[in-house]
């Protein structure tokens, strides 16, 4: 399923993003997050571990996440690790 017109908020200790428009993609258990901030294209894309719990690598960069969701819910929300810089993020699917 294709939800265009998700918000992804990311959080780390030198910068908060709120309400950033992406797209996500979840279809036989792989879910792709894309999104454009500051003129620049981001992908994470993985395989679901066990229901509603997500493993995602960076696409072209140095990047790891995790997302976890509950059933139901269209809120996804974990950690993440990028170029050396660790935070947390949640995306609210729409």
């Amino acid at each position: 399923m294709l939800y265009e017109n998700s918000y992804i908020e990311t959080y780390a200790a030198d910068h908060v993003t709120l309400d950033q428009p992406c797209k996500v993609r979840i279809e036989a258990g792989i879910l792709t997050i894309e999104d454009l901030a500051d003129g620049k294209h981001t992908s994470y894309h993985g395989q679901e571990q066990r229901p509603g719990h997500f493993e995602q690598h960076g696409n072209g960069f140095d990047g790891r996440a995790t997302l976890h969701m509950f059933e139901g819910s269209n809120i996804l929300q974990g950690g993440w690790v990028e170029e050396g810089t660790k935070g947390m993020w949640r995306t609210r699917l729409g």
